[in-house]
């Protein structure tokens, strides 16, 4: 490299090498490392943009491949949750709502 390279250019040229590190410390253990990586991911597709070309679909590729996925099958073991239906019994809080009376309030 020359010393009258600009940073886009750099960056361009070393954009190869530098993906593919990127990519790899999505695996890494600690969190920090992951977060960093995809930051520097996202910095480089908003600056480069188009000019990283086929390198963008190998980046989807990689994050895609790494995102949490759902469990299916416990999902449709555990089911829908039932709302639990109201009792019977008359609350205190019932009663107040309704101004004090069993029938909802209503002279008659």
């Amino acid at each position: 490299m020359t010393a009258n390279f600009d940073e886009y250019t750099a960056l361009l040229q070393i954009s190869l090498p530098l993906v593919k590190f990127l990519t790899k410390c999505l695996d890494d253990k600690m969190e920090y490392m992951k977060l960093a990586s995809i930051r520097a991911l996202e910095f480089l597709i908003e600056n480069l943009g188009c000019s990283l070309g086929m390198l963008i679909p190998y980046v989807l590729q990689e994050i895609l491949a790494r995102y949490p996925k759902t469990n299916e099958k416990k999902r449709k073991k555990k089911g829908k949750k039932k709302p639990k239906k109201k009792t019977a019994s008359k609350t205190t809080d019932d009663l107040a709502m309704r101004g004090g009376r069993e029938d909802g309030g209503v002279r008659g």
